[in-house]
């Protein structure tokens, strides 16, 4: 390849130097009319496979828990995560509102190696005392909430410590780790061929045979009142008219025996 020929050429290129300078010139003038492209070298050079990140706790069971979120009651907290941090704290603590994160990194970087060291030793005891005060809390604690505890707190503290601080005590074959349920899948599929909506579709129509059939019935019923009540007031009309007659037909009989 272009790659190993190059390679080839810087190899031997002091020695044709030396004792064959005319075979370099017309060489390089060669060289020089060859276009190679810039992302050659990318191109040739294999990307290296990320491998994914080896879970440490796999070997143990997860089940789903809709209490992963609670919060215990004086729970032990956890100390900073370097020393760097744990300087920051205290460059906090003595700035108080005058505090800014880059004074903070300022005076970190101007602190000696030795001082640097003091933190970190420092660090050290404050995790192996939070590693006591977390197996001590779980201790202390009943045996539901001690199963919740530390399946909910195994994979936390696992991410911090680097270690599985209760597989001694608390072992993963009787506390499984606790994680939250994963929210249903609420995506709407489409349907790839007709047949898999054709029911859906006769059912539709169905309904909207239904929704017709009563719309006419309403009708119907309607007309029918309409029809009743116009046969009640051509009764009633009826009625009146022949009270009337009635009555005149008195008031002329009363008027010829007078």
């Amino acid at each position: 390849s272009w790659i190993q020929y190059v390679s080839a050429v810087d190899k031997w290129k002091p020695m044709i130097e030396e004792k064959y300078p005319e075979i370099l010139e017309q060489a390089q003038s060669a060289l020089a009319e060859v276009k190679v492209p810039k992302n050659l070298t990318e191109q040739s050079e294999k990307k290296p496979v990320r491998k994914k990140p080896v879970d440490p706790l796999s070997h143990i069971d997860r089940r789903n828990s809709s209490l992963t979120n609670i919060k215990f009651f004086d729970e032990p907290p956890l100390p900073a995560r370097t020393a760097f941090e744990l300087f920051q704290q205290k460059f906090k603590r003595d700035a108080g509102a005058n505090y800014a994160p880059a004074k903070a990194k300022e005076f970190w970087g101007r602190l000696s190696e030795a001082k640097k060291s003091v933190y970190a030793d420092r660090l050290n005891v404050l995790k192996e005392r939070s590693k006591n005060n977390f197996i001590s809390y779980a201790r202390k604690l009943e045996s539901e909430q001690r199963e919740i505890f530390v399946g909910i707190k195994r994979s936390i503290l696992m991410k911090y410590f680097l270690e599985d601080i209760f597989a001694v005590d608390y072992p993963g074959a009787d506390y499984p780790i606790l994680v939250a349920p994963q929210k249903k899948n609420t995506t709407v599929h489409v349907a790839k061929d007709m047949e898999t909506i054709k029911e859906p579709l006769e059912d539709f129509d169905d309904v909207k045979e239904d929704e017709e059939q009563e719309e006419g019935e309403e009708e119907e019923e309607e007309e029918e009142e309409e029809e009743e009540e116009a046969n009640e007031e051509q009764e009633e009309s009826c009625s009146n008219s022949n009270s009337n007659s009635e009555s005149s037909a008195s008031d002329s009989d009363s008027q010829l025996e007078a």
